[in-house]
């Protein structure tokens, strides 16, 4: 498995125990179309995690597949980070449907 980190804030310790964090990639469609993590394309499996201010993604490949020079290479991905008091609201959506999770963070 590769893993990459990057920081992100706005995981912080009350997210970590009472919040939500969910994680979306393009699939190389520029922005075009959202999938939840995990997803396999190709015998790939893109997932990701987390821990106390940082997103990780996780490419596991087949044995014997070369690496990546890039991680998820062309894949946008978008880390949603729930505070407690808005991921109660998660139970009522679809968290596989990105713009459904996004009309529920643009809500007031």
């Amino acid at each position: 498995m590769e893993t990459a980190g990057y920081p992100i804030a706005a995981i912080t310790e009350s997210v970590l125990v009472n919040g939500a964090v969910l994680a979306y990639t393009d699939r190389g469609s520029q922005g075009v179309f959202w999938h939840a993590l995990p997803v396999i394309d190709f015998s790939i499996l893109f997932g990701f995690g987390y821990t106390l201010g940082f997103g990780i993604l996780e490419l596991t490949r087949p044995a014997g597949t070369p690496p990546a020079a890039n991680l998820f290479g062309n894949y946008r991905v978008r880390f949603m980070i729930f505070q407690p008091s808005a991921a109660a609201r998660l139970k009522d959506v679809d968290t596989k449907d990105y713009q459904a999770v996004r009309r529920l963070m643009e809500a007031p």
